[in-house]
């Protein structure tokens, strides 16, 4: 399926904050240090035929899709290493049958900074309104309602200090706001965290960690919720081109009790962590295998269960030509209580993809591309829902500056 993100006109007020905010810190830094900048233009034009496109129930939900997307890109770099980065997607999409017209894009200001070889730091602001449809396997909100609008407001920020040539701490931060528009039961959801990393190399490939976090949610029509981890940490290089990173921990969530019906009280729970990533990287072959069990953020009820399975493999035919296959699975626990259940149909959420991709660089600024592919949602109560699908792209890219 296609991936894309939208912008509403009143979240313009967000953007022009992190592009005044962005073209601030770049003008200090202009007045002691020259810089470069580089302006890119992509063009996407992509046409998709699907047996169900956004995964509604019922039969005859067949359509062709065409997307026009514009993708400007801004980067500035000064001498001592401090960049600028604005980007933004402005996307039209349509159907040939039963669905709307959707006016897609987000806009995202990304500022980093380097102070010196052993302290350097970025500052993220973002803004993304998109289908949720168009991720399937990354969260609850495609499961429970694939076809509702998603407005994101994110924020993110991180320092990464290096006392010596072994140690690595990195403290960060984030806050993210989501907002749901159309009939859905998804409320609109508030988080935030905050985690403080330690790695430490302890030999030619191998840095062992740990990373302490503390996250808050809150759901409308729920209670704060908040979350406790510490995980330790593991990234080693079992070759010049393969490495593996490994993460085990546990997570506990407080107790919560409140008298509104929309919830049901809970114990203090523990929980197990963890993630595993391997990954080979060669000239001509990538590949990475992923697992993730742990919580996210979830718009029923504060925080959710999840297992997540990832493998993609990219291999470059020639100079010109790239396949790519990508495997996605995700397991959503059953939502606690009786309103957050039947909002979600019920017991357990599951979610899967697979796509095949072939491209070629037709020119040093054009690339064509053909994919097909599969995605599917299931509950106890809807069963499964599923739509395959074939699509064309042609990208332009013609680098301006």
């Amino acid at each position: 399926m296609a991936r894309v993100t939208c912008l509403s006109y009143r979240d313009l007020r967000v953007e022009r904050l992190a592009v005044l905010t962005a073209l601030a810190l770049q003008t200090a830094s202009q007045g002691t240090a020259q810089s470069t900048s580089r302006t890119v233009i992509a063009v996407d034009a992509t046409t998709e035929a699907a047996s169900n496109p956004l995964l509604r129930s019922g039969k005859d939900n067949g359509a062709v899709m065409a997307e026009l997307s514009i993708m400007p890109d801004y980067k500035v770099t000064d001498e001592r290493g401090n960049t600028l980065d604005l980007d933004a997607v402005a996307t039209v999409r349509s159907y040939s049958r039963l669905y709307p017209t959707y006016v897609l894009g987000s806009v995202t200001a990304v500022r980093g900074f380097r102070q010196s070889e052993r302290l350097s730091g970025t500052a993220t602001l973002g803004v993304v309104r998109d289908l949720p449809v168009d991720l399937p396997t990354t969260g609850i909100d495609a499961l429970v309602a694939p076809q509702s609008i998603r407005t994101t407001i994110n924020g993110a920020a991180n320092l990464e200090w290096r006392p010596d040539s072994r140690t690595t701490i990195t403290p960060a931060i984030s806050a993210l706001r989501a907002t749901y528009g159309g009939d859905t039961a998804l409320r609109a959801t508030r988080s935030g965290q905050a985690q403080l990393a330690y790695g430490r190399l302890v030999a030619a490939h191998t840095t062992i960690g740990f990373r302490p976090l503390f996250a808050i949610s809150h759901t409308a029509g729920q209670p704060t919720l908040e979350r406790y981890a510490l995980v330790g940490t593991v990234e080693h290089g079992l070759s010049s081109v393969m490495r593996l990173n490994f993460d085990l921990g546990a997570e506990y969530l407080p107790a919560v009790r409140d008298a509104r019906l929309q919830t049901a009280s809970r114990g203090a729970a523990t929980y197990v962590v963890g993630s595993l990533r391997l990954c080979r990287e060669t000239l001509r072959l990538d590949a990475c295998l992923a697992g993730e069990l742990g919580s996210q953020v979830s718009a029923l009820d504060g925080f959710q269960r999840a297992r997540s399975l990832h493998t993609s493999v990219s291999y470059r035919l020639d100079e010109r030509k790239t396949l790519a296959v990508l495997l996605d699975y995700q397991r959503i626990s059953a939502p606690r209580g009786q309103a957050a259940l039947s909002a979600a149909g019920g017991g357990r959420l599951e979610a899967g993809s697979a796509l095949a991709r072939m491209s070629w660089r037709l020119t040093p600024t054009l690339t064509g591309s053909g994919e097909a592919g599969y995605i599917m949602r299931r509950s106890d109560i809807v069963g499964r829902v599923r739509s395959s699908y074939v699509g064309l792209r042609l990208r332009l890219e013609p680098r301006l500056r």
